[in-house]
């Protein structure tokens, strides 16, 4: 088993990939869907709405760090896998579903692909700090 806690640039990949991945969904969700709503001729207060809510985990994601710092006793792993699953689950179903028949099926699977990206970020963020050394923080997350 790789033991990541031992050597920083296996640390630096492994979380620089994750916030690179977070970045690309964040991408998605806040310029190319909008501009591929928009361009299916959804309208622009519409498209907005859906940008928002599909955005709204963000919002809340001071909730979540709490919540998985008090379950901390069952590892942070689980957090990690559920959230990723869930992220890539949904965010796969999503791009079957058509827009213009089902928008608010469309907007719950973007709400919760959001949803496990969060949990994956917050568990990650945590598992960072936990596994770094005093002067690695704040380079690694």
């Amino acid at each position: 088993m790789i033991d990541i806690s031992r050597k920083s640039w296996q640390k630096y990949f492994l979380f620089g990939s994750l916030y690179f991945s977070e970045g690309l969904q964040g991408a998605l969700t806040m310029v190319i869907i909008p501009v591929y709503l928009f361009d299916k001729g959804i309208s622009i207060e519409l498209v907005t709405l859906v940008a928002g809510i599909g955005g709204a985990p963000w919002y809340l994601k001071f909730v979540f760090a709490p919540l998985t710092d008090y379950f901390f006793q069952y590892g942070r792993k689980p957090f990690i896998i559920v959230g990723g699953f869930l992220a890539a689950i949904s965010f796969f179903f999503l791009i079957y579903i058509d827009p213009l028949i089902s928008l608010i099926p469309f907007t719950f699977l973007l709400f919760l692909s959001h949803l496990g990206t969060i949990n994956l970020d917050v568990s990650c963020d945590g598992w960072a700090i936990q596994i770094s050394k005093e002067t690695e923080r704040g380079k690694i997350n």
